[in-house]
């Protein structure tokens, strides 16, 4: 068995990535994501909820490295940031769905 040697700063930034992963908004974005660049107001379209609540939850993403941006024109279109984190998320969404289940509503931001 092979033993892994993680600093506390490590454990923290995963559990941070983990606790994302765990709001249904921040993975509705994420969903979206895997299929295109979204800028903000097409993620407000899409989820249904309010710019301030999706611009938070992108900042989050950002801060962790999850997404990027670009700019195009006067928007910025956000992106997944690498291969393997769309991969991880393609295979999540997979598995969920293997198992025969379907991705739910996504909640209501201030119900959070």
């Amino acid at each position: 068995m092979q033993r892994y040697r993680t600093s506390s700063k490590e454990l923290e930034e995963l559990a941070r990535f983990l606790r994302i992963l765990s709001n249904s908004l921040s993975l509705g974005i994420l969903t979206y994501l895997l299929k295109k660049p979204m800028c903000v107001c097409e993620l407000v379209t899409a989820l249904g909820h309010r710019q301030p609540c999706i611009s938070q939850h992108l900042i989050q993403l950002r801060k962790l490295g999850i997404v990027k941006s670009q700019r195009d024109g006067w928007n910025q279109r956000y992106f997944i940031s690498s291969k393997e984190i769309s991969d991880f998320m393609s295979y999540l969404i997979s598995e969920w769905q293997s198992n025969g289940n379907d991705l739910c509503q996504i909640e209501d931001c201030e119900n959070e």
